[in-house]
C-alpha cells in the first residue's frame, strides 16, 4: 500500500514538473532596430567580421549595407537578378555576383576596387579569404594573375559552391548528384556521388556533407571515397547550417532541425518548428535559429538545449537569419522586404559543445 502511494506521488511531481516546463514560454526577442524596404524581398542576411555592418541582399536591382550602430543604410546598385553576394570571409569586404556573368568586390568603405565578367552566366560565387580566387559557376578565376584557371567544373545547376580554406573550393551538382573538391595547388579533382539529386552540401573540417532529395545524407572524409556516416530521413534537406569554426552542423526539413557534431559523431539537438522552415543559421557561439513561412523566429542555446528567444512577425516568411556571436544578436530578412535587428537576454552560456 506504501509503496503504491509513494508511486502516485512521484507520478503527480512528475507531471506537474512537466507541465510546469510546458508552461513556461520563452522570453520574446528585443526589437532593436526594425526598417521596411518597399518592393523588395530578402533572400539572405549577414554580418561583417566586426559586426558593425549587415548585408542585406534581396533579389535583385541593389544589395543594401546597414550600419548595425546608427542603422545607416548605403546601397550598392547591381544590374539584373542577383547570383550571389557576401562578406569575404573574416573579412568586412564584400563580393556581389549577378546572374547575367558579373562579380564585383567593394572595399570596408563600400569603394569598388574589382570587377570582372565570366564567359557564361552561373547562379552562385563564392570568394576565397585572401581574395585571391573568385568562383563562379563551374569558373575560377585569379585575381591576382589575371587569369581564369583550368576547366570548369560541369555542373549545370549548383546547390553549393565554397571555399574550404584558401586551397581548395567544392562545388556540389543538384542533376549531376556528385561533389567535387578541387585542388587549387595542383587543379587535382576529388569527386564523391551520392544516390539522388543534391539539395545542400558542404566542407567541415576534414569532412565532406551532402544531402539529397529524398532525405539522406552522406558523410565522408576528405581523403576517403566511402560514407563514414549516413543520415537517412523522409523529407527532403533544405538547408545546412555549419560552425564557423568547430566540426558541428544542422540540417532543416520541411519543418524540423537536427544538430550534429563530427567529432565523435553524435546527434546534439532536434528541433521542431510550427511551419516550413525558410531559414537557417549557427553562430560560433553555440546559438542556432531558424526563420519560418509563418513569420516565427526561434533562437536555441546547443550546449544547454533551451529555447532562449523567440518572435513573430504576422504573414512575413523569414527567408533571412544571421546571429553576431559576440553580441547575440539576430538579424533577420523577410520575403517581403521588411529587416529586423533583435536581440534576446541572454545569460552567459557554456558556448559550443
Amino acid at each position: 500500500m506504501k509503496r503504491l502511494v509513494v508511486l502516485i506521488l512521484l507520478s503527480f511531481m512528475v507531471a506537474c514538473t512537466l507541465r510546469s516546463a510546458s508552461d513556461a514560454k520563452p522570453k520574446l526577442l528585443d526589437v532593436v532596430f526594425s526598417k521596411a524596404f518597399p518592393s523588395t524581398s530578402f533572400v539572405k542576411v549577414e554580418f561583417s567580421r566586426d559586426g558593425k555592418s549587415i548585408l542585406a541582399t534581396p533579389y535583385s536591382d541593389a544589395v543594401y549595407v546597414v550600419d548595425s550602430e546608427d542603422f545607416s543604410v548605403t546601397s550598392l546598385e547591381i544590374e539584373g537578378i542577383l547570383a550571389q553576394a557576401g562578406f569575404i570571409p573574416n573579412s568586412n569586404e564584400i563580393f556581389v555576383a549577378d546572374r547575367d556573368s558579373f562579380v564585383q568586390l567593394w572595399d570596408s568603405n563600400l569603394k569598388k576596387r574589382f570587377s570582372y565578367r565570366f564567359p557564361e552566366r552561373g547562379k552562385r560565387a563564392s570568394v576565397s579569404q585572401d581574395s585571391k580566387y573568385i568562383a563562379y559557376g563551374g569558373y575560377l578565376y585569379d585575381t591576382s594573375a589575371n587569369k581564369l584557371l583550368g576547366e570548369p567544373i560541369a555542373h549545370v545547376d549548383q546547390s553549393a559552391l565554397q571555399f574550404h580554406g584558401n586551397d581548395h573550393v567544392l562545388s556540389a551538382g543538384y542533376w549531376e548528384q556528385s561533389v567535387i573538391m578541387r585542388n587549387l595547388t595542383d587543379d587535382t579533382r576529388t569527386v564523391w556521388r551520392t544516390d539522388d539529386r543534391i539539395t545542400a552540401a558542404a566542407a567541415i573540417d576534414n569532412f565532406i556533407v551532402a544531402c539529397t532529395h529524398d532525405g539522406d545524407c552522406y558523410v565522408w572524409t576528405i581523403s576517403g571515397d566511402k560514407p563514414v556516416h549516413t543520415i537517412t530521413g523522409w523529407d527532403s534537406v533544405r538547408f545546412i547550417a555549419t560552425h564557423p569554426r568547430e566540426p558541428i552542423f544542422a540540417i532543416s526539413r520541411e519543418d524540423s532541425v537536427t544538430v550534429y557534431s563530427l567529432r565523435p559523431f553524435k546527434r546534439l539537438l532536434d528541433i521542431e518548428a510550427s511551419d516550413l522552415i525558410r531559414s537557417l543559421s549557427l553562430s560560433e557561439n553555440g546559438i542556432i535559429a531558424l526563420g519560418e513561412d509563418n513569420g516565427t523566429i526561434q533562437m536555441w542555446d546547443i550546449n544547454k538545449k533551451a529555447l532562449i528567444g523567440t518572435y513573430s512577425v504576422e504573414n512575413e516568411p523569414i527567408y533571412g537569419l544571421a546571429i553576431d556571436p559576440k553580441t547575440s544578436k539576430l538579424v533577420a530578412g523577410t520575403y517581403k522586404g521588411k529587416l529586423l535587428l533583435l536581440k534576446a537576454n541572454v545569460e552567459s552560456h557554456g558556448g559550443t559543445p
